[in-house]
């Protein structure tokens, strides 16, 4: 119990701040809502920035690093793809509009990636030599590839969807 109280006194106030930022973007995803398409880009373009940004910060990138990322962000893009492509959306092509149903997979999916950097930068704060461990090393490579490539898949899907779905007149939530 100690270890929790001393890990939430030490939590610099930005990442309370940023937590309950990516838990209202958690809580409006669980609605439905109609967006443009182009706002789809914006969670696959920050989270692979994120992505890139903790591989060149704490690992050397050598063929096997590379290996190993792009396998797991293919494979978190394919779950991805998979979980919008068994969705019968409502898009509108000529205003490029798409109505997102409600889930509350965002929701579980920003607090795996929150969890997980948090946890990553936890360790990496107590022992800066972890990633010397390989398993650690995997973990951090495959959590941190798995989950940007499934914000990557579902854009992927989201487009497909729009491609080729039948066209109707959408309006944007107000939400």
């Amino acid at each position: 119990m100690e270890l929790i109280t001393v890990l939430l006194i030490k939590t610099p106030i930005w990442v309370y701040f940023l937590l309950v930022i990516l838990l209202m973007m958690g809580f409006k995803a669980s609605k439905t809502g109609v967006v443009h398409i182009k706002k789809m880009l914006i969670a696959p373009i920050v989270f692979t920035l994120m992505s890139f940004e903790s591989l060149y910060t704490h690992l050397s990138i050598t063929p096997y690093i590379l290996v190993l990322y792009m396998s797991t962000l293919s494979m978190g893009a394919g779950l991805g793809f998979l979980q919008v492509n068994r969705l019968l959306l409502k898009v509108d092509r000529k205003n490029g509009l798409i109505e997102i149903p409600g889930s509350w997979s965002v929701m579980a999916l920003i607090l795996i990636i929150f969890s997980t950097k948090y946890y990553f930068g936890y360790e990496l704060s107590i022992d800066p030599h972890a990633l010397d461990n390989s398993e650690f090393e995997i973990l951090f490579v495959g959590v941190n590839a798995i989950c940007t490539g499934l914000f990557i898949g579902k854009t992927i899907g989201f487009y497909q969807q729009l491609a080729n779905a039948p066209s109707q007149t959408l309006a944007v939530s107000s939400q």
